[in-house]
């Protein structure tokens, strides 16, 4: 949530905790209120509170239903890349079959079979070793 969504969370907060702490008092011209003007501002309080609280449960489970809403991240195939004329050997790509290295030279073009799992890729130990805590932190 951002500051400017939270503000008005905030000044209806800062209100209710104002009406139920008793500050309400120093709104009124009496300085020893009756029982009943008491009784009422408790009230009126308990109501603020309850639909404050009731807001902040519909805001939830819109929120929550607005992420479940968002479309899933599409993976791609490693057909996808094959006609990427970028790739270096050693480039990773993440496709549905996970975490792919390509080991292809640069000069030939670009197959499937080229784009092996990491395990098998020609890659420095300590990369392999960073690609494979990416798995498992995307797993």
């Amino acid at each position: 949530m951002t500051l400017h969504a939270a503000i008005p969370w905030l000044t209806r907060l800062t209100v209710c905790l104002a009406v139920a702490g008793g500050c309400a008092r120093a709104q009124t011209d009496e300085p020893n209120p009756s029982r009943e003007a008491w009784s009422a501002r408790v009230e009126a309080a308990r109501r603020a509170n309850a639909a404050f609280a009731e807001e902040a449960r519909l805001d939830t489970i819109a929120r929550a239903a607005a992420r479940k809403a968002e479309p899933a991240i599409p993976k791609g195939r490693v057909e996808d890349f094959i006609a990427d004329d970028t790739l270096r050997r050693g480039d990773v790509v993440v496709t549905d079959k996970g975490f792919r290295v390509f080991n292809g030279d640069g000069v030939s073009p670009a197959t499937a079979e080229r784009f092996v799992p990491i395990a098998e890729g020609a890659l420095r130990a300590d990369r392999k070793s960073i690609l494979r805590e990416l798995v498992l932190i995307a797993s």
